[in-house]
């Protein structure tokens, strides 16, 4: 039996559970293995990008962050315009879930944003903003029409 455990959750802490559930635990597991590389993956090339950007344009101006977030926006609607309802699952896990979560950063446009306004500069913190939802906002529907 479950033993005191049994109460608060019925079944879990039994072996018959984990048995019964085995195959939902590999399909877990391998979905978080998928996620952490995608992730990783995206996390890096945001990085590389906002390396990258810092090069060609001046350090007030958020280029990397958009950049990131227009790619982020392009990968998931090509890769969802393309995946159909027999696609291999870790494309969802890897690349959607994953990738585009781990390159695309509404938490760094936010902060960038808060960061343009606190210095004064409201105008391109206002166009920070406006570009971002636009151009986002259409390449997503360009692709998921």
């Amino acid at each position: 039996g479950g033993g005191r455990d049994s109460r608060m959750f019925p079944g879990v802490g039994s072996f018959s559970w984990f048995v019964l559930h085995l195959s939902e635990i590999q399909y877990s597991l391998s979905s978080i293995f998928y996620v952490i590389l995608g992730g990783g993956l995206g996390s890096a090339f945001r990085y590389g990008i906002s390396k990258a950007a810092f090069s060609f344009f001046p350090s007030n101006l958020p280029a990397g962050t958009l950049l990131s977030n227009i790619l982020a926006c392009l990968v998931l609607g090509v890769t969802l315009s393309m995946a159909t309802n027999s696609s291999q699952s870790w494309v969802k896990y890897a690349v959607i879930i994953g990738f585009c979560g781990g390159l695309s950063t509404f938490s760094t446009f936010s902060l960038e944003t808060v960061h343009l306004i606190k210095s004064g500069q409201v105008f391109l913190a206002g166009t920070n903003v406006l570009v971002s939802m636009i151009l986002c906002f259409t390449i997503l529907w360009f692709w998921l029409k």
